[in-house]
């Protein structure tokens, strides 16, 4: 995946934290694989990638960043111990979280609302995966699956926003396609199963086009 110099404020910071996160879910895998630390970091997920989606949707500059904003702040305003998560993840890549979600008008709930049929599907490929990480137990097999399941979403915080940037909503529709295809690429035959299941779940029983990879 291409990747495009790097956002600022809010929304930077918000695909910073799921970079965060799977980084810290692929030290987590290591042996001896931490299990409550893989959960911490997988939980944040299941109810916060739509709307990390949506902010990197968002038609133009301003409007991504207040969606980043609001995202940030509803995510903080679940407790302490994820406003402690948010703060030394944020810290971990370069932001102040009190920063950006402080001092500022933030309006309402993050934002809702439909996303296209591919960037929705890639959405719910994130959160198959982070869903299946968060529920691994302490049996032979999983350290290994979580971490195939860490390389598939290397990165995909820094994707997920330049995908977002593209211009048109059919260039962006083909983009997240194509992010899609290459998470269920990298992550190989350990995490093809999560990986299917949410594709036969969406209708698409027919992954082998994203098993391909060009040039060996």
């Amino acid at each position: 995946m291409t990747r495009s110099p790097a956002h600022s404020g809010a929304l930077q910071a918000l695909g910073s934290l799921l970079d965060g996160s799977v980084a810290q879910i692929a030290e987590a895998a290591e042996s001896p694989c931490d299990y409550p630390a893989l959960r911490r970091n997988a939980d944040v997920w299941d109810n916060n990638t739509l709307t990390l989606f949506r902010a990197a949707v968002a038609p133009t500059v301003r409007s991504r960043e207040g969606r980043a904003r609001a995202a940030l702040a509803w995510m903080a305003a679940l407790g302490p111990d994820r406003r402690a998560w948010m703060t030394e993840r944020a810290r971990e890549r370069g932001f102040t979280l009190a920063d950006l979600v402080e001092g500022k008008p933030v309006v309402g709930k993050p934002v809702v609302g439909r996303l296209g049929p591919e960037a929705g599907a890639a959405a719910q490929l994130l959160i198959g995966a982070m869903l299946r990480i968060r529920s691994v137990r302490p049996e032979p097999g999983q350290p290994e699956l979580v971490r195939a399941l860490a390389r598939a979403l290397d990165g995909a915080g820094t994707d997920i926003l330049a995908v977002g940037a593209h211009r048109g909503h059919w260039a962006r529709e083909r983009a997240f396609r194509a992010l899609g295809e290459e998470w269920v690429r990298r992550g190989g035959p350990l995490s093809a199963p999560v990986f299917a299941r949410v594709l036969k779940r969406l209708g698409r029983l027919e992954p082998a086009p994203a098993t391909k990879h060009r040039g060996g």
